[in-house]
C-alpha cells in the first residue's frame, strides 16, 4: 500500500490532498503545527504527529514519498522585516527537509512553490522562463524560490527525486478568506460594492484546488524530477472573475465599480504544456471551476 507524508496537512492544499489520498486508499502521516487542528476525518489509515517547520523529519515508517506543503506566508508581504522569517521556514527548512528524508531513505518529496515566481509578462509563462520576483511579495516569493533550488541541488547529488509544483491562485471549498475571490464573494453575498483598483486590470492564474490535487497524486504514480507549472494556461483580470463570481451568485453586477486605469498588473499566466504532454493535465477554467465550488453548496457560505 502507498504512504505518503503531508506537511501543511490542516491548510487548504493539504487538507484537501489528505482527505483525497484517503479516499483512494492511500496511506496519510500528516505533520501538522496543532494536531487538535487537523480536520481531516479519522481513520486507521491517518497517522497524525506534531511537527513544526525547522525541526527534524520525525521517523516516518514506510513512507514512499512526502508532500511539502507547510510554509510561512508573511500578514505584509512587503514587510523587509519579514524576510528572515520567510528565508528560515521557506528555504532552509526545505533543505533540512530534504535532508532528513534522504536520511530516512525516502526518496522523493513533492515541493509545493509559487507560479508567481515568474517575471511578469503577458504571455504564459513556461518552466525555463526567467524567475525574478522583484514586483510583489518580494521576500515571500525569493525564499520559496530559493527553497526550490535547495531541493533541486538535492536532487542532482542524487539523495532525493525533488518533484516542484509551481501553483497559479489555487481557489475553492476551504480556502483562506484572505484574498481578492474571498472579498469579492463576501461583499457580492452582502449586496456591498466590489471596487476594482487598477482598472480591473490585475492578473492572476485561477486553478482550482481539486486539479492542484489530482496532478499532485500524479506524481507519485510516476516520479518526475523536476519543475512542472500547475494552473489553468490563462490569464484572467480582477474584472472578469467579479463579473463571473456575480453571475454564479446570482448578485447584481451594477455592485461592480473600477477604478484607476487599466496598467499590466498581476502574474503571468502559466503555461501548462509540460503538464498537459506528460500527464494529461486538462484543469477547468475559472466559469466552470466557480460553477462546481457553487454546485458543492459552499460558494456563498463561504465567506459570510
Amino acid at each position: 500500500m502507498m504512504k505518503i507524508a503531508i506537511t501543511g496537512a490542516t491548510g487548504f492544499i493539504g487538507s484537501k490532498l489528505a482527505r483525497t489520498a484517503l479516499s483512494r486508499g492511500i496511506s496519510v502521516v500528516a505533520l501538522v503545527r496543532d494536531v487538535t487542528r487537523c480536520s481531516v476525518p479519522r481513520s486507521k489509515s491517518l497517522e497524525i504527529l506534531p511537527w513544526h517547520l525547522g525541526e527534524p523529519l520525525p521517523k516516518l515508517r514506510d513512507v514512499q514519498a512526502v508532500f511539502h506543503l507547510a510554509a510561512v506566508i508573511p500578514n505584509d508581504l512587503s514587510d523587509p522585516g519579514a524576510a528572515l522569517l520567510c528565508f528560515q521556514n521557506n528555504t532552509i527548512s526545505a533543505l533540512q527537509l530534504a535532508t532528513d528524508a534522504a536520511q530516512q531513505r525516502i526518496g522523493h518529496i513533492i515541493h509545493f512553490s509559487s507560479g508567481q515566481v515568474y517575471t511578469r509578462s503577458q504571455v504564459p509563462a513556461h518552466e525555463d522562463s526567467p524567475a525574478y520576483p522583484v514586483e510583489r511579495a518580494t521576500y515571500y516569493l525569493a525564499s520559496k524560490l530559493a527553497g526550490e533550488l535547495c531541493l533541486a541541488a538535492a536532487a542532482r547529488a542524487g539523495t532525493v527525486v525533488a518533484t516542484i509544483l509551481r501553483l497559479g491562485s489555487v481557489y475553492g471549498p476551504g480556502m483562506h478568506p484572505r484574498g481578492m475571490l474571498p472579498t469579492f464573494i463576501a461583499n457580492l453575498v452582502r449586496n456591498t460594492p466590489v471596487i476594482i483598483d487598477q482598472g480591473g486590470g490585475y492578473t492572476a492564474d485561477f486553478i482550482h484546488v481539486d486539479d492542484v490535487v489530482e496532478l499532485a497524486l500524479k506524481m507519485i504514480e510516476a516520479p518526475f524530477d523536476g519543475l512542472l507549472n500547475v494552473g489553468s494556461g490563462a490569464g484572467r483580470s480582477s474584472l472578469e472573475a467579479a463579473i463571473i463570481l456575480a453571475e454564479a451568485l446570482g448578485a447584481d453586477p451594477a455592485l461592480i465599480t473600477v477604478r484607476g486605469v487599466a496598467k499590466n498588473a498581476g502574474f503571468a499566466p502559466l503555461s501548462i504544456l509540460r503538464a498537459r504532454k506528460l500527464f494529461d493535465f486538462n484543469p477547468m477554467q475559472l466559469e466552470a471551476g466557480i460553477a462546481k465550488w457553487k454546485a458543492s453548496g459552499q460558494l456563498a457560505n463561504s465567506f459570510r
